[in-house]
């Protein structure tokens, strides 16, 4: 009978070998376990919690997402290091109902409007009139006062109510806003609401009087 070699005396090749031969689905359980442990550390160190999701459609710079902009906000809410504002600049729509893009942004605004991912949106109007009539935006009347109905009149813009048929405020008319026009996101008209699905109602309704104050 063949006498096996000591491990000691194997070569460092064929320890590697030995040790890689035997132990070859500890070691990768124990690299799994060590890099899943790593990943969740890494995940709750860095996890901020959203205090914000902004949606523009079609905006002057559609690639690009300037969360700096909101830094004012943050600082005037007295957000903490943990919270964070995102601004999402992607979804860009035509008023060609059959142009090709047109299906995939309908797709994606309408789950951000209906599941999460969507506190304000600004959009131009064949935009926000859409998912205006779908029910997508806050009726102004929840979070707006008779006497800011009353100043904002004349921007108001209406849905009608499928069930009841009644004609709601929800939204507003933006002409050459100077904060959208300063960060360079619009110029002209722009139509700006808050989604009905809102995770963040009150730091949205602050964000609304930012905008126009």
């Amino acid at each position: 009978m063949e006498k096996k070699t000591a491990f000691k005396d194997l070569s460092k090749k064929a320890k590697v070998q030995y040790i890689w031969d035997y132990y070859r689905w500890h070691i990768i359980v124990a690299i799994c376990l060590v890099a899943f442990v790593i990943s969740m550390i890494v995940h709750y160190a860095t996890y901020k919690e959203s205090a914000l999701d902004i949606v523009m459609v079609n905006t002057l710079n559609p690639y690009e997402e300037s969360i700096s902009s909101t830094d004012e906000f943050f600082q005037q809410e007295k957000f903490t290091d943990k919270e964070e504002i995102s601004v999402d600049t992607s979804i860009t729509f035509s008023e060609d109902d059959n142009y090709s893009t047109n299906y995939y942004s309908d797709q994606k605004l309408t789950l951000k409007l209906s599941v999460g991912g969507a506190d304000i949106l600004f959009a131009p109007e064949f935009v926000f009139q859409q998912y205006a009539d779908a029910g997508s935006m806050m009726p102004l009347t929840d979070f707006l006062t008779e006497a800011e109905l009353a100043l904002y009149q004349d921007a108001i813009i209406y849905a009608t109510d499928s069930e009841t048929g009644e004609m709601l405020p929800c939204g507003l008319k933006l002409t050459d806003n100077q904060w959208l026009s300063d960060n360079g996101y619009y110029t002209g008209t722009v139509y700006l609401g808050i989604a009905y699905a809102t995770d963040n109602k009150d730091n949205a309704v602050d964000f609304f009087h930012y905008v126009l104050n």
